[in-house]
């Protein structure tokens, strides 16, 4: 007889689930008379200064400001938001219990840790056990939203990320939403429903809305995480190698227009956008999928559903999109 017990131990986060949470809405309006603290780093680079007017143009319900520290003890005041880049860890063991039916001795082995890492972009305010001046600790953060950032290395076994500073150009290269166009729609999600004083979980799969029939004619652009130039994983493979047929067979589950673009080039359409465009927001968290149509020039999702314990698209998955537009209404 055996058996297999898992013990789930170290930082297992109640929302790392979503694309983009949204949480404690009785601080909300604190928040809109109070200031948003975003910690970016150096705001005179050219891709600081892209990044912090890409987030600048999202932002309308409090005054904001751009920080290199924001847990700088003179900027913790209760009634201010704060956004910070961070990391949680879960450690999985493995217990395994085996009994020899000959002479019934129970053998326990254990295995080693196994991680799961998490990186998500948390917007914060200070909890009332915080004391003015001290050092800030996790137990003082109180979660208004979290938003999942895709780093390109999860699930490589490896963690190659250590620059926890949002306007740096490493950022934008090593996080495959991690660029100026994808961040404006965060800031823009959480901005809206701050204002609307909606909450969003999205544990659950959302269903489509009904401005996703406008993609039975609008083209849903699909950001190239995979092959080619632009910051993707394997930037010297072209489309005739592994990662392109994987691509177009994965795409050929989607029936209407559709096209696949650099990462790059879609963030600079979202930013540039006048009018309402379309693209498909894949993120891999840790072991997890999350998949979503979002409007680029409003930030709002449409659509998203979530797997656990699957990593990349597949051609089904384009057919789920495919049958939510035809079914939208």
């Amino acid at each position: 007889m055996k058996k297999l017990l898992i013990l789930v131990s170290l930082l297992l986060c109640k929302y790392s689930w979503a694309q983009i949470s949204i949480q404690n809405p009785e601080e909300f309006e604190k928040i809109k008379q109070g200031v948003f603290y975003v910690q970016l780093g150096d705001s005179t680079t050219p891709h600081g200064r892209e990044m912090m007017n890409a987030i600048k143009s999202a932002w309308n319900i409090s005054k904001i400001e751009f920080v290199s520290l924001a847990n700088d003890a003179s900027l913790l005041k209760p009634g201010n938001l704060y956004a910070t880049v961070e990391h949680n860890q879960n450690t999985l063991k493995f217990i395994r219990e085996s009994e020899n039916r000959g002479t019934g001795v129970v053998t326990i082995s254990r295995s080693a840790g196994v991680n799961n890492d998490y990186f998500y972009l948390h917007f914060w305010v200070l909890k009332d056990n915080y004391k003015e001046g001290k050092d800030l600790e996790d137990k003082h953060q109180k979660t208004i939203a979290r938003a999942e950032l895709y780093l390109k290395s999860i699930g490589t076994g490896r963690i190659e990320y250590s620059n926890v500073n949002l306007g740096s150009l490493a950022f934008q290269g090593d996080f495959c939403n991690g660029q100026p166009g994808y961040i404006k729609n965060i800031f823009q999600q959480v901005n809206n429903s701050i204002a609307n004083n909606s909450t969003r979980d999205l544990k659950k799969d959302l269903g489509s809305k009904p401005e996703l029939a406008k993609l039975r004619k609008d083209t849903l652009y699909v950001p190239n995480y995979w092959y080619g130039p632009g910051g993707t994983m394997l930037p010297d493979e072209g489309e005739d190698g592994a990662g392109g047929k994987y691509i177009r067979n994965m795409l050929e589950g989607y029936e209407y227009p559709i096209k696949l673009v650099r990462r790059d080039d879609l963030s600079r359409m979202i930013l540039n956008a006048q009018k309402p465009m379309y693209y498909m927001n894949y993120i891999q968290s840790s072991a997890d999928k999350m998949m979503a149509i979002v409007n680029g020039f409003t930030g709002e999702t449409l659509y998203y559903f979530f797997n656990d314990k699957s990593y990349r698209p597949k051609e089904k998955d384009f057919k789920k999109l495919s049958d939510a537009v035809g079914g939208a209404n």
